[in-house]
């Protein structure tokens, strides 16, 4: 589990979390402040850090006690972000080489430009599987995002939408190759989806009463999908099993509020939500199947 930490004062830190629920500080760049936002199995962990002058910079650690390593930007940018990585070590986020935003992959060298959709000028890279395959979304002509898929790092594809589809985004794809992620229809209510394969219509996963808007962040192998649903008041965690039904996790103690952002293959979820006070906490459901066990992780 990785993440960032909201210290006292400054700087902000990336942190991982070992499995017995130790934290640890990992080292940043000059600048202090880091985020630490995939991990992979063997323990490599991407996300960004500030530089000396306070550039949100691309970066790997190689455990957690690395100092770590710079990934490096597309020509002219002086800023980049790493959101996963994957078991062979393939990086994928973003990099602005001027502005705006261009999706990359990072292949142990130097980052490479990932296509965009007709029209297009901007995207982002949010996963990868271990087969290779990007998702994310990118912009168009008159969309502002639109789910894409870039199979083995290569051209970019478009997802089919919703009916009536104006914005939708891909958050993750499994070793299946089972893709969830957002997508509005008619009416304008924003729904968590799953895309089967690549090719597939999105189906909506099962919405909570008086939805808003939902997104499914994050699917494991066994097909185990978590995210978010808002109801115009509360944000609620949520997890949909492999079959669609859906499970309302639940809050920490005094908490109003809080959303899932990712599940393992030993189905523990992980998050983020308020408690008394409205102090936000990192949160880990452990595992899916004994709900309504979880555990609040906290700081030492």
């Amino acid at each position: 589990m990785v993440g960032t930490s909201d210290k006292a004062a400054p700087p902000y830190p990336a942190v991982a979390w070992s499995p017995a629920g130790g934290l640890s500080f990992l080292t940043s760049l000059a600048g202090g402040n880091g985020s630490a936002i995939g991990v992979n199995d063997a323990g490599v962990i991407v996300g960004s850090a500030n530089d000396a002058i306070f550039n949100n910079r691309a970066v790997r650690w190689d455990s957690t006690i690395a100092s770590p390593t710079t990934l490096g930007e597309l020509g002219g940018g002086v800023i980049s972000e790493a959101w996963d990585i994957n078991a062979s070590g393939q990086i994928v986020g973003r990099s602005d080489p001027g502005n705006p935003w261009t999706p990359v992959i990072w292949n142990g060298g130097a980052p490479v430009a990932l296509g965009l959709l007709g029209g297009g000028t901007t995207g982002h890279a949010k996963s990868i599987n271990d087969a290779g395959n990007p998702v994310g979304w990118t912009d168009a002509a008159g969309r502002t995002q639109r789910a894409v898929i870039w199979p083995g790092a290569g051209a970019v594809s478009a997802l089919l939408e919703l009916a009536g589809a104006t914005v939708s985004v891909a958050e993750d794809i499994n070793a299946s190759g089972v893709i969830v992620g957002n997508c509005d229809t008619t009416g304008g209510v924003v729904h968590a989806v799953k895309w089967a394969s690549a090719g597939a219509t999105p189906t909506i996963l099962q919405d909570i009463p008086g939805i808003v808007s939902a997104n499914a962040t994050a699917i494991n192998d066994a097909g185990i999908a978590v995210g978010v649903g808002y109801d115009g008041v509360t944000s609620y965690p949520l997890a949909w099993a492999a079959d669609g039904s859906l499970t309302v996790l639940p809050l920490l103690a005094g908490g109003t509020t809080a959303l899932c952002l990712d599940i393992n293959d030993a189905n523990q979820i992980v998050g983020t939500g308020d408690t008394v006070g409205g102090i936000n906490d990192a949160i880990l459901w452990n595992p899916y199947v004994n709900l309504p066990g979880y555990a609040h992780v906290g700081l030492p």
